[in-house]
């Protein structure tokens, strides 16, 4: 066996000596090695947690603006185009009623969201009239929506409000007949453009207040006078998520 030199100082060795060092170089060499895929697997969860940790503290540092809310309200919902004449008689039961909703959105920023709502418009007595003769009946409305909002942040809580969208309108009724006069109150779906306006006032983080104007568009286009449009003034009590 041909003697082999020790790599430091030059040292002949034997061959026993040089079976030896060769094992423990080789031991240190595999060693090594899984040293350092144990170093590559620690580094590549190192870098993980890293990763995650700055993806976390972005989103944390983020304001946040981005938040579901729900909401109900009460208000005054009022008709035109049911009175005039129709079928011989004269037909009256545009009013003022008593209106109620259900609505809640998605505000995406603090300018921009979307809202859906349920508003129900009230029930309206009708009246017509005949040769002094007179019948009566009732009507019932109601309608869903889907809308863009924007918001505009005022200060002291304070904010503007306006809204454009699509509306499902529903006006039910039937006829009402004075002898053989008979007016149809109609009973139609119609889909129309809603549009809205309002001022917002925002008590806590969660809980805030809206008075609002919304215009509904068309109910029906078979009216005494023409077609049926309503509209509806509302306070509405806001709870965000």
């Amino acid at each position: 066996i041909a003697p082999t030199a020790r790599p430091n100082n030059g040292e002949v060795l034997d061959g026993a000596e040089r079976n030896a060092y060769n094992m423990i170089e080789r031991h240190v060499q595999e060693t090594g090695q899984k040293l350092g895929c144990y170093k590559g697997a620690w580094a590549s969860t190192m870098r993980l947690i890293v990763i995650g940790t700055i993806v976390a503290a972005t989103f944390a540092a983020l304001p946040a603006c981005a938040q579901v809310y729900v909401g109900i309200g009460i208000g005054s919902a009022k008709t035109s185009g049911i009175n005039g004449s129709s079928g011989g008689l004269s037909v009256s039961g545009d009013a003022s009623k008593t209106s109620w909703k259900l609505l809640g959105g998605y505000q995406f920023t603090p300018n921009w969201g979307a809202e859906f709502q349920y508003t129900d418009l009230g029930n309206r007595g009708v009246s017509g009239t005949a040769g002094g003769l007179s019948a009566s009946g009732s009507t019932n409305a109601y309608q869903w929506s889907l809308a863009g909002t924007g918001s505009l942040p005022l200060s002291g809580g304070f904010s503007l409000l306006g809204k454009l969208g699509a509306t499902r309108n529903h006006i039910g009724g039937g006829n009402i007949c004075v002898g053989a006069n008979c007016a149809n109150l109609g009973s139609s779906d119609r889909t129309d453009f809603l549009t809205g306006f309002g001022l917002g006032y925002s008590f806590t983080k969660n809980f805030g207040l809206r008075a609002e104007y919304e215009n509904f568009g068309k109910l029906s286009k078979d009216g005494a006078g023409g077609s049926i449009r309503a509209d509806n003034w509302a306070l509405s009590l806001k709870y965000s998520f």
